[in-house]
């Protein structure tokens, strides 16, 4: 049984009376070639990419900067607040990156050569734990870390879509996931 008290029960139960099909491969986004994490590591200018795993992306920035730079970086690129959560005086120069909520990846990130870790969302302890080691962690907001993708998935669906000769029209939503903005 579905309890429609809550937003994914309320949601299920719409889409059965609806008769309506739901499919959400948001995972499989997230390994794929015009993933969130991929997106926003051209975004915000990084070199040398590689990817390590199914979901991180390790790249060197143009130039080593201070944690309070690079967080005015992805500001400027992605929007949003980061926060960064390890030393201040901290400067980075190889950057692993995972769009949405990977902050246990922080340990991983350090292996790889990385600074910082540069994901959506941070829980306490492994902030507290990164820093114990001398790490960075920057939260930059799941949906920001996410969003990136939206325009490259755009045009390979229209790509796609024109080779079908389909008569389709693919528009990038401008609204925010959460309401904000």
């Amino acid at each position: 049984s579905l309890l429609e008290d809550e937003y994914e029960g309320a949601l299920l139960s719409r889409l059965i009376r609806e008769g309506r099909a739901f499919i959400s491969a948001h995972t499989n986004a997230d390994q794929s070639e015009v993933s969130g994490t991929l997106a926003m590591a051209h975004l915000l200018g990084l070199q040398n990419l590689r990817r390590e795993g199914p979901y991180v992306w390790v790249g060197e920035l143009p130039q080593d900067m201070p944690v309070k730079d690079l967080c005015s970086l992805v500001v400027d690129t992605l929007g949003g607040t980061p926060v960064a959560h390890g030393p201040a005086y901290h400067r980075v120069h190889t950057l692993a990156m995972v769009g949405g909520s990977y902050s246990e990846g922080y340990r991983e990130a350090a292996l790889l050569g990385a600074q910082a870790l540069l994901t959506g969302e941070v829980r306490h302890h492994h902030a507290l734990q990164a820093r114990a080691q001398g790490m960075v962690l920057i939260s930059a907001g799941h949906a920001e870390t996410e969003m990136p993708m939206l325009h490259p998935l755009a045009r390979g669906l229209q790509a796609h879509l024109n080779q079908l000769q389909y008569k389709v029209a693919v528009y990038v939503s401008t609204l925010h996931p959460y309401g904000l903005k």
